[in-house]
């Protein structure tokens, strides 16, 4: 948890998770327990005075083990659908102002989709 100072402890700007999770429909865990795990996360940061406006998910994966889970699903990275969801829900309009942090290639591809910028986590750790 050493980015806090970049994304601004206290600050008015929208903090929001989007995160692929194929771990829940290849039975690696369950979703009960990423919703524990994200609900430590979440008091964790509030401790430092970091507040998420939300956190979105996707389960889904093409080779899941679990067949409620196994599709391909618009929201899954790099597909836009989480963050499009995100934008509509919080009223969050595109600009210079956003900001992807990420760590994989999914998350550079989600950013350039959304013509927005990109930041890896290792440069800021």
């Amino acid at each position: 948890l050493n980015f806090f100072p970049l994304i601004a402890v206290g600050s008015p700007f929208l903090k929001v998770i989007v995160t692929n999770q194929s771990g829940i429909g290849r039975g690696y865990f369950t979703l009960q327990k990423f919703k524990i795990f994200m609900n430590k996360l979440e008091l964790r940061l509030k401790s430092y005075n970091v507040h998420l406006s939300r956190i979105y998910y996707c389960p889904h994966h093409k080779e899941a083990n679990i067949n409620k889970y196994k599709l391909r699903c618009k929201y899954r990275k790099p597909n836009i659908g989480m963050a499009k969801k995100a934008f509509k829900d919080l009223d969050i309009k595109k600009s210079k102002n956003c900001l992807l942090i990420g760590n994989d290639k999914n998350d550079t591809k989600l950013a350039r989709h959304l013509k927005i910028k990109y930041l890896d986590q290792i440069k800021i750790l």
